[in-house]
């Protein structure tokens, strides 16, 4: 799936391929690829549908930050299940500018809606389930224990097996705005914080955190704006390993050298990709390159996004 959120007005598009039966002539894609586009039935010009998007089988999970249900810029996601739309969600607690949408993710019948400036910046995230008659509900409200102004809390989420893991940009705690990221894990219905993750390298503005992603035990963060090794703000992506159910204190930060109380270790290693299990560190450097802007993990692989590499061209990007 892809999204176009600017377009039509900025009301939004997403649009799904996938290898199906022949289906010539669709908008020049390949005759073997399918093509299908959803569009949120009450958008209004400027909703940015699309902005976020989360799949998962066939369910789709579509952000609109700047929806104004619940005033200007408040924000809303859709649930679809096929090219049906299954639900609306807006948070129990919306305002205007909250930006409720920027993030969302998904996994099985549960979704992960950040809103990261919910209550002046501090953010929030929120969570769905569907009950047994396939209807939504907002399950848990989630927020830094240590909230700041303008944290950003909620500006990227992700969600695994009963793992949540939201990112906070613009958290002061290792350094101005060299951001964080909380893990949270799921009970129940009750969820519970299990540690706060700061860079063992923290720069200011760093943005560790502006990407999350978690999948089978590990959480992948990027800084997009943290130093490489040659002082460039390059930007960076960090790799960690949950080891265990036992938790964290809530205010414990991560950091490489610990002896841990918490549930992670944090695997270390500087240079270039070579295995999975190393922080990744862009092969070519560059001032700005953004490497770490978007990350994602699946088993063995890991995706790092460098939208400012100029390999190409200037900001042509490469992953």
């Amino acid at each position: 799936a892809f999204s176009l959120p600017g377009t039509n007005g900025q009301r939004g598009r997403v649009c799904i391929t996938h290898l199906g039966e022949r289906c010539p002539g669709t908008l020049g894609y390949p005759s073997d690829w399918m093509y299908m586009a959803l569009e949120a039935p009450d958008a209004s010009p400027n909703d940015r549908f699309g902005h976020s998007l989360a799949i998962d089988g066939k369910v789709l999970v579509a952000g609109a930050p700047q929806d104004d249900d619940l005033g200007s810029a408040s924000g809303s996601a859709y649930v679809f299940r096929g090219n049906e739309l299954e639900a609306k969600l807006l948070a129990s607690d919306g305002e205007a500018f909250d930006r409720f949408g920027d993030s969302v993710a998904l996994d099985g019948d549960l979704v992960l809606v950040g809103a990261p400036r919910h209550d002046q910046a501090r953010g929030a995230g929120y969570v769905y389930t569907r009950d047994s008659s396939g209807n939504w509900y907002q399950e848990a409200r989630l927020t830094a224990w240590d909230a700041g102004g303008a944290d950003t809390f909620g500006q990227e989420v992700a969600l695994h097996d009963g793992w949540a893991v939201i990112g906070a940009p613009w958290d002061d705690d290792g350094a101005n705005g060299a951001g964080a990221a909380y893990v949270f894990e799921r009970g129940g219905q009750e969820w519970e914080p299990r540690g706060k993750i700061v860079a063992y390298d923290a720069v200011s503005y760093g943005n560790f955190g502006r990407a999350v992603d978690s999948d089978h035990g590990r959480v992948l963060v990027g800084a997009p704006n943290a130093l490489d090794g040659d002082g460039i703000r390059a930007g960076k992506a960090y790799l960690y390993e949950l080891r265990g159910a036992d938790a964290a204190a809530p205010n414990h930060v991560l950091c490489t050298g610990d002896v841990f109380a918490g549930p992670f270790d944090v695997v270390v290693r500087e240079g270039p990709i070579e295995t999975v299990d190393e922080i990744a560190a862009p092969p070519s450097g560059g001032e700005r390159v953004g490497f770490g802007s978007a990350v994602a993990t699946d088993g063995d692989r890991l995706v790092v996004g460098a939208p400012g590499d100029d390999d190409w061209g200037p900001d042509a990007g490469a992953a």
